[in-house]
């Protein structure tokens, strides 16, 4: 997108230069004329090949070889892995695991060298992960709440209720912490 704007900025650049007049007028005074210098001598003329053909250069040669240079460096990587590659981690091969993510939690499996998504959890700000429609209690910051789990699109969203009343529920579930497998890393 960034080279299309630079080379579209070119562009329009080299068009203005080349049909600017020399001479303009403002709207205050008529009387007043500015001198802009134009690009239409020789020596100046010769300056938009060079940029267009280096904007060119750079787009169909430099610029594949930036993304390709990803790709290569992934493959790499994956050859090392005799599992599943992963979030930068490798997993042997046939093993099912719960990983927390960012902003939710993911039921991993391994098949070959292939990690495929089997469920998805809601994860809550003690660390816990929550299943679809699923209700856990806890506390923040001394408030007791009732969390809320909902999948949507493939997407976690979590909501929290503020309770009026606090349940021993509401403490017990604030001190439990989810304690998941660990990786076998290969």
């Amino acid at each position: 997108m960034l080279l299309l704007l630079l080379f579209l900025f070119f562009f329009f650049l080299q068009i203005f230069f080349h049909f600017s007049p020399s001479v303009f007028r403002t709207p205050r005074a008529e009387k007043l004329i500015v001198y802009i210098p134009s690009l239409h001598t020789n020596s100046q003329m010769f300056i938009h090949p060079i940029l267009f053909s280096g904007l060119v250069i750079f787009c169909f040669m430099v610029l594949p070889n930036l993304i390709l240079s990803g790709v290569v460096v992934k493959s790499v990587v994956h050859d090392n892995c005799p599992g599943c590659y992963y979030n930068g981690k490798c997993m042997c091969s046939n093993q099912t695991i719960m990983l927390r993510r960012t902003y939710d939690c993911i039921l991993l499996e391994c098949r070959g060298n292939y990690a495929d998504i089997k469920k998805m959890f809601c994860l809550d700000p003690n660390g816990n992960c929550m299943a679809h429609e699923d209700k856990w209690r806890g506390r923040i910051k001394n408030t007791c709440v009732t969390f809320y789990c909902e999948i949507i699109n493939d997407k976690a969203q979590l909501s929290v209720v503020f309770d009026l009343v606090c349940f021993p529920d509401h403490v017990v579930g604030s001190m439990m912490y989810f304690m998941g497998p660990h990786i076998a890393l290969c």
